[in-house]
């Protein structure tokens, strides 16, 4: 067997015995590597940042910058500032440590960790541009609430 993906829904428990009994017929030497699955950001969330933050942004930065700054560098330096990972590189010559910085893209995000993204550039534009981003849906707590009725 190749390398293969399999998604298992562990709540079912049908689908949980089923895998497990395939994996009782396993021989030889196996790597397993197993996560929960999140879902990717969503599509709503993507639009929702693209029409409501990201003009936001825009205006805030260049009325601070004293320029116009583009959809595409408020986006940047949103991004650079809240989606960077810091790697380590190690010269295995000389033992040098050099700490590179790069930065995940909005895309490989989950929904929970774009919405925390999604808040954190709120913040920091209302804390440091003056600047209040509209909320996507006003009355998403009504829904809520009408929905667990």
């Amino acid at each position: 067997m190749a390398c293969e993906k399999i998604v298992v829904n562990m709540s079912v428990p049908a689908d949980k015995r089923g895998w497990l009994t395939r994996l009782g017929k396993l021989t030889g030497l196996w790597e397993f590597a197993i996560k929960t699955r999140c879902r990717a950001r969503t599509l709503p969330q993507n639009a929702a940042y693209w029409a409501l933050v990201i003009p936001a942004a825009t205006q805030g930065f260049s009325e601070q910058w004293g320029y116009r700054v583009s959809e595409e560098e408020a986006h940047e330096t949103l991004a650079e500032e809240f989606l960077f990972e810091e790697r380590r590189l190690v010269n295995e010559a000389t033992g040098e440590i050099k700490w590179v910085r790069s930065r995940r893209s909005t895309a490989t995000l989950s929904t929970k960790e774009f919405s925390e993204y999604y808040e954190s550039c709120c913040l920091l534009l209302a804390m440091f541009c003056n600047v209040a981003v509209p909320d996507p849906d006003p009355d998403w707590r009504e829904k809520k609430g009408a929905e667990s009725e």
